[in-house]
């Protein structure tokens, strides 16, 4: 029986303590209902998608122009010295970065030297809830929902709220009493030049960290203290690491050693700070592990522009595409009153919800192109034009070699009457050869 209102039913079957499956009916009439609810959102996302389109394309040609300023004007110094004569200019520098003290981790105590930046990772063992999902359409236009749910523990950094789990009782995770950490040298130089602090964050290249001296005694918590010993490389909170339990926590370090290092940034004194272009409105601050000469840094930064552009190409894309399918749900979910004609329905949605996001989006970032960039975007123009009027004049003079005035035609000859003054002689013609 079609019902042509929301109704939805909800029965739980449970398998074990910590697998159980929930099983729910939609009828035909909510599943429409829904399903004309969601074209407001795909409209949304349609209408988001352009202007991230748009912006993309301006930010590439920003970025683009940002970086082809800096190759023109790039100094290459020597990292020892400061020459004041190239004070507020670009310049390129390689040099091992150094730390100007020791990093410690101020809770449990451990100090490392000879590395730019320290870091504390911290797992807990906790119950992590997954979750599979199929659907099965049902004749009438329903649709019913069987969701499986199993409870495993793990190890993660980050706390996951046992509250909002669908089955919460038995499977219960303690916050997390500890935070993970950083901490950087204080200062850090290459050469005669030093790396502002708020720049330290491109730092990121991190190892792993094997103190050479660890004490639980200089852990500053005596509740985290009490739980801690030594394991391997870091600390470990419960009885025994070999059979962890929920709530238990292992606390490992990195860092990031001193190591070679290649800058492109602006001279400000003896500090390295962003510098600004003119072209683009951007700015420069890069800072790449290894010796790299400033060619192979622009190379890479301008694969690294390339990479983003496509990348937010393919989330418009998307968005457009996700917003069709909204706008098209309705015509699939009318057609599942029969199960098979809403399958086929939706196949064809799919398709030309596809197809529209290509030719939008593309069209899209066309003139986006013609915005930012009227010369390359002309002659892109310019050659697409002449790829078509070549196949056209191809196709033209294709149907010209095989039309019917150049083949040549096989004619039967007629009998031909003769006359004279006396009588009338008919002739006859031979048959035409065989061909």
């Amino acid at each position: 029986k079609l019902s042509l209102w929301p109704q939805r039913e909800m029965s739980e079957m449970s398998e074990s303590e910590d697998v159980f499956t929930e099983v729910t009916h939609e009828s035909w009439g909510g599943r429409l209902k829904n399903s004309c609810g969601g074209i407001c959102f795909g409209i949304a996302l349609l209408i988001a998608s352009v202007p991230l389109l748009v912006w993309n394309e301006g930010r590439s040609v920003r970025r683009f122009r940002t970086i082809s300023e800096g190759i023109k004007v790039v100094v290459p110094i020597q990292s020892g010295n400061i020459d004041a004569s190239k004070e507020g200019s670009l310049v390129h520098i390689s040099g091992v970065a150094r730390a100007g003290s020791a990093v410690v981790d101020p809770q449990f105590g451990v100090t490392a030297s000879g590395v730019l930046k320290l870091r504390r990772d911290v797992d807990m063992y906790q119950w992590v809830q997954h979750k599979k999902t199929t659907t099965r359409k049902k004749a009438g236009g329903g649709k019913e929902t069987t969701t499986r749910y199993t409870y495993k523990k793990d190890w993660r950094s980050d706390h996951i709220d046992s509250d909002r789990f669908i089955r919460s009782n038995g499977h219960y995770n303690p916050p997390l009493s500890i935070e993970s950490f950083e901490v950087a040298a204080n200062p850090i130089s290459v050469g005669a030049f030093s790396i502002p602090r708020d720049m330290v964050n491109v730092l990121s290249w991190y190892t792993p960290l094997l103190p050479t001296s660890l004490s639980t005694n200089d852990i500053t918590d005596e509740s985290i203290r009490a739980r801690s010993h030594i394991d391997g490389g870091g600390f470990y909170l419960g009885n025994d690491p070999y059979y962890p339990q929920v709530g238990d926590i292992r606390v490992e370090f990195e860092s990031v050693v001193e190591t070679p290092v290649s800058i492109l940034a602006r001279q400000t004194g003896s500090t390295l700070s962003p510098y600004s272009t003119k072209a683009g409105k951007g700015s420069i601050f890069i800072v790449k592990q290894g010796n790299l000469s400033a060619q192979e840094m622009f190379i890479q930064a301008n694969q690294d522009n390339k990479s983003a552009a496509w990348l937010l190409r393919g989330v418009g894309f998307l968005a457009m595409f996700i917003g069709f399918t909204l706008i098209t749900g309705p015509l699939s979910v009318a057609a599942d009153v029969l199960p098979c004609l809403g399958d086929m329905v939706e196949c064809a949605t799919g398709f030309v919800s596809f197809v529209l996001a290509l030719i939008l989006s593309a069209i899209i970032i066309a003139l986006g192109w013609i915005a930012y960039r009227p010369f390359l975007a002309l002659g892109v123009v310019a050659i697409g034009g002449g790829i078509i009027a070549g196949m056209f004049l191809l196709k033209k003079k294709s149907k010209e070699n095989s039309s019917p005035e150049s083949t040549p035609i096989l004619q039967v000859a007629q009998p031909v009457d003769t006359y004279n003054d006396d009588e009338i002689v008919v002739k006859p013609v031979p048959p035409p050869p065989i061909v």
